[in-house]
């Protein structure tokens, strides 16, 4: 809600020399409700102007309007862990089915968060997610570990097993 806000982000990638591309801005879902749905989508299409991608955090966690996904220039929509936690109900998988094939008609990225559990990771595999977050892969570690793993010469880091 910074007046300048966009111009300063913009004069920080500069100064710093980093591609705005390089840069996702995360908004979470719970703004579309607290703010003025315009000026959000004026400060939105300001960033998307500059360069920087958008994202949804936590859609599915409140009330998102499906209006508004279809207006606001998010790249990258963020599905909160709690659409998929009950995954292995079958009407749940039809839900998050839809909603995925829903997602994808508009042409957005998708990024399921909080997948526990390589079965979780399976479900939505079948509905053609391709980016999920969670334990399944690994839980929080330490700075130093992150980087051992970061910048080893592994081929691959393997998920956690059920």
């Amino acid at each position: 809600t910074h007046p300048n806000f966009t111009q300063k982000l913009e004069d920080l990638v500069r100064k710093y020399n980093i591609p705005p591309r390089l840069l996702e801005i995360e908004i979470t879902e719970s703004a579309l409700i607290g703010e003025s749905e315009a000026f959000l989508e004026t400060v939105m299409n300001d960033l998307k102007s500059r360069g920087f991608n958008l994202l949804m955090d936590d859609f599915a966690s409140g009330y998102s309007s499906l209006l508004a996904l279809q207006k606001m220039p998010f790249d990258v929509i963020k599905i909160d862990k709690a659409l998929i936690d009950n995954i292995d109900v079958p009407k749940n998988e039809k839900f998050v089915a839809g909603t995925v094939s829903f997602l994808f008609d508009l042409e957005k990225d998708i990024v399921v968060e909080g997948v526990e559990y390589n079965w979780q990771r399976d479900i939505l595999k079948k509905t053609g997610i391709k980016k999920v977050q969670g334990y399944c892969y690994s839980r929080p570690i330490p700075v130093s570990e992150f980087e051992k793993l970061a910048f080893s010469e592994q081929d691959e880091v393997k998920p956690d097993s059920d």
